[in-house]
């Protein structure tokens, strides 16, 4: 009787949640697009969960006894952004990594290619 082959084990992209606040829409869209730049992420899962305009923490005055009016504090904006890691190796991403001063990263990773605990890679990765 023949052997039933289970299939190949796929491993799935790691999904990540960040959130926090902007001053103002334009900037929750502006780290949107950087985001799906980056060569970190997968553009195409990225999406906007949430935004929300709130008002800000009130400013609490020490000094009971000064004159001075408290500036009002601008509302901000709370958002959600979903996004799916870049399926592509941390060794791949030297060049990537060095270009915004992950320096430590970078080194371990170097470290371990000597070791040959990681295979060192030649092809250079470009985002579509």
């Amino acid at each position: 009787a023949p052997v039933a082959v289970p299939p190949p084990v796929v491993p799935q992209a790691a999904r990540v949640q960040i959130s926090g606040n902007a001053s103002t829409f334009a900037q929750v869209n502006d780290f949107m697009l950087l985001i799906e730049r980056s060569p970190f992420f997968l553009n195409s899962n990225t999406r906007l969960i949430a935004a929300t305009l709130k008002d800000a923490t009130p400013f609490r005055v020490r000094n009971q006894g000064a004159s001075a009016e408290v500036p009002k504090p601008r509302p901000v904006v709370d958002y959600k952004i979903e996004t799916t890691l870049s399926p592509t190796g941390a060794s791949q991403l030297l060049s990537e990594l060095r270009s915004k001063q992950a320096d430590g990263l970078a080194i371990r990773i170097e470290t371990l290619q000597e070791k040959g605990v990681l295979e060192p890679q030649q092809a250079e990765v470009k985002k579509p």
